[in-house]
């Protein structure tokens, strides 16, 4: 029996069994990866316990077992929406969502008499959403 849930050893004898009806061979490379992720996400006050919503498996392809480690924080596994594939003293942001431009909840209509009104009108909606993104990098 486990008796505080907090000891990675006990963690590990009790996940071992587990592991190994799953994934079998490879339970003594795991438990150790799931005891650090459970108290990882594990508040250190009150009773042992902790979501299983908060540990997530992303697999790498082209990797194996044996190069499983424990990320403390976010993996993204998506392709890069860019052709910036590299950068020197970068600042980074992560956003969950899409970012455009907001629209209104009611409707509006735009008169565009000529196609140089429709490139002004594309670039204000540029020139305003490359000022929000330099507010956010200046921030």
């Amino acid at each position: 029996p486990v008796s505080s849930g907090r000891d990675k050893d006990e963690i590990i004898r009790a996940t071992k069994p587990v592991l190994a009806a799953k994934h079998l061979g490879s339970e003594n490379i795991l438990a150790p990866l799931v005891a650090e992720a459970c108290l990882g996400t594990m508040s250190s006050t009150g009773k042992a316990s902790f979501s299983v919503e908060s540990v997530r498996v992303a697999k790498i392809l082209g990797g194996d077992v044996t190069q499983s480690h424990v990320v403390h924080g976010f993996v993204a596994l998506r392709g890069l929406e860019t052709t910036l594939s590299a950068a020197k003293d970068a600042k980074v942001v992560v956003f969950s969502c899409g970012m455009e431009a907001s629209a209104t909840e009611a409707k509006g209509t735009v008169l565009m008499k000529n196609a140089d009104d429709l490139k002004n009108y594309n670039k204000s909606e540029e020139k305003k959403m490359e000022e929000i993104i330099k507010g956010i990098a200046d921030s």
